[in-house]
This record gives C-alpha cells, sequence and structure tokens, in this order.
C-alpha cells in the first residue's frame, strides 16, 4: 500500500489525465450551479464520469500544485478497493488461503500497480463489478438476514450507482 502511494507521487500525468480533472470540474460546477452552467465538453454529453466529479471534489481540498499527484493516489485507492473486493469475492467463492495468495500476488504484480495509478474509470469499474459481485455472493448465502439488513441493500444500490454513473452499459453487462 506504501509503496502504491509512492508511485503515485513519482508517476507523471499520462495523455487524458487534464482532461479526465477538467471534465470532473466541469460536471462539478454545472451540479453546485443547479444546472445553470453549461461549459461542458462536446463528448461530456456521453460520459456520465461520476468518478471524475468524485476526484475533482477532492480535488478542490488540495493544493493545486499537488492536483496530479492526489488524482493517482484516488484511483490508486479505487484500485486497491477493487483489490479487496475479489480477495472477498475469493474468500466466499473458496477459503481464506485462496484469498492470500491472490492478494500477495497482485500487490506484488508491478504491471498492476502502474495501470492502478493512471487509469480513472476501468478501476473504479472493476471495483463496482466486484462488490456487486460480493453482495450477490453475501445474498446467496444468507438470504432471510440480507432481505432485512438494509445496510447490504444499500451499500449495494451505491456500488450499482457508482458503476452506472462511470458507463452506462455498467447496468445491463452485470447479467
Amino acid at each position: 500500500f506504501i509503496y502504491g502511494i509512492y508511485c503515485s507521487f513519482i508517476a507523471g500525468f499520462h495523455w487524458d489525465t487534464l482532461t479526465h480533472l477538467k471534465s470532473g470540474d466541469n460536471k462539478l460546477d454545472y451540479f453546485f450551479s443547479l444546472g445553470k452552467k453549461h461549459d461542458l465538453f462536446a463528448h461530456d454529453k456521453y460520459f456520465p464520469g461520476i468518478s471524475f466529479v468524485i476526484s475533482s471534489f477532492i480535488l478542490r481540498f488540495i493544493p493545486d500544485k499537488m492536483d496530479i499527484e492526489f488524482f493517482h493516489i484516488i484511483n490508486f485507492t479505487y484500485s486497491f478497493v477493487a483489490i479487496i473486493a475479489f480477495a472477498n469475492c475469493l474468500k466466499s467463492l473458496f477459503n481464506k488461503n485462496v484469498k492470500k495468495i491472490f492478494l500477495f500476488i497482485s500487490l506484488t504484480y508491478s504491471v498492476y500497480f502502474g495501470h492502478m495509478i493512471i487509469n480513472p474509470k476501468d478501476a473504479v469499474m472493476a471495483a463496482s463489478y466486484l462488490f456487486c459481485y460480493y453482495y450477490i455472493f453475501k445474498y446467496l448465502k444468507k438470504q432471510q438476514k440480507f432481505r432485512t439488513d438494509f445496510k447490504n441493500f444499500f451499500i449495494l444500490s451505491l456500488v450499482v450507482s457508482i458503476g452506472t454513473g462511470v458507463r452506462l452499459v455498467f447496468f445491463a453487462s452485470l447479467a
């Protein structure tokens, strides 16, 4: 985890980082203006981009000269959460030993660390898919408890909405 944070600080920006940041800023300004500001990019209307908006909101509290580094940390956090979600899916399908082996392999695989830092869309989609699957597995194991526990339903709804907020085909591709 610490190595991932370190990589987030030393990695430069990729070719579309500034586009994602500007898109998030535009959508966040549109949200806070209650629909009065329409300075969106031409392609923004085709991409919901909730991950860009969340990143932009967090970056408003960070000094401007650190935007790229903290954008990478946010992307790393999404990816790290996806690893945790996948490990939990493996634990529910297999056992704790398989989860430990997966965590060791994925956290020592250097290519994944590079991709974790620079990708603001796929990591969010992966985390959303994996948490959906985790909660579906949890539902299948304990249906009675799951029906009365609104916390699990709320988390599943939140994860589905974040996944759909990145790409609209998320919901249709769950099945």
